[in-house]
């Protein structure tokens, strides 16, 4: 497949209980919870003319992984999990909503929201750490030649950085380009190595 243009679909998990109830999640183990799981079928059914993917590569969080099973059911290739595609560690906001966080840390929420990559949040990560963590992983699973399509399953920051990575942004600004559950932003990687973004869809 080498000297073709590959095509990466880069995913984010369907909906948990802690998305409904707008609580941070971070690096918590949050499972699926209904409506995530018929999210992840209804993308399925939309994906359907392009699949099977030749590789999937998901977050070891349960609900990454478990979207990406959802997705890609029925089909016989594995679902390979790299802890690397875990979401923003949020630290201590993790399981608060954002009324919490401004109670505990006054001002802390709307730095974070409006693209200061200096903010880290206590005991958690910065967008810049969040992207050196993500990026050499997406550049080593995509770098690969052996598939014309892949999927990666992972989280929303983690997309929003990805995103940045390819259209050559400075991480902070992934706050701004956070996905929906199952949203999916394409990625072109032509034969000479250079990545273009695609197109960005909402399930």
């Amino acid at each position: 497949m080498t000297g073709k243009v590959r095509e990466i679909y880069v995913i984010r998990h369907g909906e948990t209980d802690w998305n409904k109830s707008q609580r941070f999640q971070g690096q918590s183990d949050i499972p699926l919870n209904q409506t995530g799981r018929e999210q992840a079928a209804r993308l399925a059914a939309a994906l359907r003319e392009i699949l099977p993917f030749q590789r999937v590569v998901a977050s070891d969080l349960s609900r990454a992984r478990e979207t990406a099973e959802i997705v890609h059911r029925g089909y016989t290739q594995p679902i390979i999990t790299d802890p690397a595609f875990r979401e923003m560690g949020f630290g201590d906001w993790e399981g608060l909503d954002s009324t919490a966080i401004q109670a505990r840390w006054p001002g802390a929420l709307e730095t974070w929201r409006i693209l200061n990559d200096n903010l880290v949040i206590p005991g958690g990560e910065s967008f810049e750490t969040l992207y050196q963590r993500v990026w050499p992983r997406f550049l080593y699973w995509t770098g690969q030649k052996d598939y014309a399509r892949m999927a990666i399953v992972t989280h929303g920051c983690v997309v929003g950085v990805l995103t940045c990575g390819v259209l050559g942004l400075p991480p902070a600004e992934a706050v701004t380009r956070l996905p929906g559950n199952t949203g999916v932003v394409k990625v072109l990687l032509d034969g000479e190595g250079r990545y273009k973004l695609d197109k960005i869809e909402q399930n």
